[in-house]
């Protein structure tokens, strides 16, 4: 600041930012931290939830290893599953199923959204649906792979 010609002190310009740049930082510590919402709290609102999750879906005694059993006592073979779930900023969430072999894929979605609602307490299109809002909303954080390998060999 300086004396102005009318005896009345003046603010400079670098005042002026100085000014602004203290007031914005006073607002951004008084301001609540915005928490980046990714994959697994959109999808299961915790990584506790998430595991309980994979752990019930790779439970011999769990829909999803009773629908293998099933079909590897029809037709012995290989039989594995994978379960990704994404959700990508801006855009959208998806559920992506790797089933081998494809002939029992619409059987392990089905055991798969009974496992779901099961800890979820919900099916598992109306938490993508949700997952969808969030990751339109900027959250998300990709690709995950949650039910990594489950099966029969």
């Amino acid at each position: 600041m300086k004396w102005g010609k009318t005896g009345i002190m003046e603010m400079t310009s670098s005042d002026a930012l100085l000014r602004t740049a203290a007031a914005f930082f006073r607002k951004a510590q008084t301001d609540p931290e915005v928490a980046q919402v990714g994959t697994t709290e959109a999808f299961f609102g915790s990584a506790a939830k998430q595991y309980e999750f994979s752990d019930a879906v790779a439970h011999k005694d769990g829909p999803v290893m009773k629908t293998l059993i099933a079909a590897y006592m029809k037709k012995p073979g290989r039989y594995n599953v994978n379960v990704y779930f994404a959700v990508n900023p801006k855009q959208m969430a998806e559920v992506t199923f790797d089933v081998q072999p494809r002939r029992i894929e619409r059987a392990v979605r089905q055991a798969v959204n009974q496992t779901f609602r099961q800890v979820m307490g919900t099916s598992l299109s109306a938490q993508t649906k949700k997952a969808t809002k969030i990751a339109q909303a900027g959250g998300g954080d990709g690709r995950k792979h949650v039910i990594n390998n489950v099966g029969l060999d």
